[in-house]
């Protein structure tokens, strides 16, 4: 039995870290899907598997590595996701800094909509700033995701010395944008700022085949020629009736009677019910938290500082600027992330930070020539997007005069 995954997952990290867990029951057999039978998410994205090897049970195979990077055996506190290889980048010993310690894989042409990892981090670092970030993911080396270092939860002692580290965490980048068409994945760990006490972090699962997306999405499957019969087959709370139906068939995620803990969609060809693919949908319907500490610092040079603390689920950040607070208050109730007016989304010299786990300190600059696009008095706000597409409220607003 064939096996793919279209994941809609909760933005709550404790939600997801429930619900995720059910990403692996599907077992990959290594072979396509039959090449008459597709299916798609949003009428566009083919759901395959282009990363060759991401569970590492063949070593490195399809892998090129730098620095320490080693495929390794659960041991102790260390507890592959999947019960079997996994990666360590970075180790206890040698003290590397991050940009030394890689892993990356290119895949060509990809038509790969999302890539989804597990990882785990370990720190012997304890001072603030350092190893800040000490894992970071580049897509086409651009900066996608990064994690820091510190205030991780448990604690062990590794050859005598003290390492705090996080629980198997669940990370999902979008592609869509990403595709050049080539697609380079790079995975770094190691220190950042000094190289006294060692960072290093597991990963396993690496995959594109999921598809993470809001509720106001439709799966779509298609074959090669028009009015194709086909099966498909979803569990609900009253049962699991197989339904036949013919090509194109669009379904909206939003009208699936999913369940929290996620179901399985299996499709197939009516010629071929044997064949059997498996797809696991669990929907997102939770937007991230919204930032309610924005704060603006004005700077000797003129420049200002925005800083927020980092919400639970938000994947990458807005900025709103406004000439209107009506605009930015109005927007605020009814949710709309376009202003009309006088209204900017991406200003000139700014960089908006990846976002960081939940609770840490986020900030960004707001150089002259930025501050110069927009008139002598107006507004700021900043909302935060999860990965499944869904937004926030906006923050509370700042006002720049």
């Amino acid at each position: 039995m064939l096996g793919s995954m279209v994941v809609v997952s909760k933005s709550s990290f404790t939600q997801r870290a429930r619900i995720e867990e059910n990403l692996f029951k599907v077992k990959y057999t290594g072979q396509t899907l039959p090449s008459d039978l597709v299916l798609l998410l949003n009428t566009s994205w083919k759901i395959t598997e282009e990363v060759s090897n991401g569970s590492f049970s063949d070593n490195l195979e399809g892998w090129h590595t730098n620095g320490e990077a080693k495929v390794v055996a659960p041991s102790g506190t260390e507890t592959a996701v999947r019960g079997g290889s996994m990666i360590k980048l970075g180790n206890e010993d040698t003290r590397n800094l991050l940009s030394e310690n890689f892993l990356t894989q290119t895949i060509p042409e990809s038509q790969a909509p999302f890539l989804g990892f597990w990882y785990q981090v370990y720190t012997a670092e304890n001072l603030p700033g350092f190893d800040d970030p000490c894992f970071v993911v580049t897509i086409n080396q651009v900066n996608a995701f990064q994690a820091d270092c510190q205030q991780l939860p448990s604690a062990t002692d590794i050859e005598g010395e003290r390492y705090t580290f996080s629980d198997w965490q669940w990370q999902t980048i979008d592609l869509k944008s990403a595709h050049q068409p080539n697609l380079t994945i790079t995975f770094y760990a190691g220190n950042t700022g000094d190289t006294q006490a060692n960072s290093f972090v597991f990963i396993d699962g690496v995959t594109t085949n999921l598809a993470l997306q809001s509720a106001q999405n439709t799966l779509k499957l298609i074959t090669s020629e028009t009015s194709t019969n086909i099966g498909y087959q979803y569990q609900t709370a009253e049962g699991s009736t197989p339904k036949i139906a013919t090509t194109p068939l669009e379904l909206p995620l939003v009208d699936l009677p999913i369940m929290n803990q996620g179901v399985t969609f299996s499709y197939w060809l009516a010629a071929k019910p044997n064949i059997r693919m498996n797809t696991q949908l669990i929907i997102d319907a939770t937007p991230p938290s919204t930032i309610t500490d924005l704060q603006l610092t004005h700077n000797y040079d003129q420049s200002l500082t925005l800083s927020w603390t980092a919400p639970e689920g938000a994947n990458e950040y807005k900025l709103q600027a406004s000439s209107s607070l009506e605009s930015l208050v109005a927007q605020n109730q009814e949710q709309l992330q376009v202003l009309s007016g006088d209204t900017y989304e991406d200003l000139p010299g700014i960089g908006l930070p990846i976002p960081h786990r939940a609770g840490h300190l986020e900030s960004i600059d707001l150089t002259p020539n930025a501050l110069g696009t927009l008139n002598s008095s107006w507004y700021l706000a900043v909302l935060s997007r999860d990965a499944a597409g869904n937004n926030s409220l906006i923050s509370n607003v700042v006002e720049v005069q």
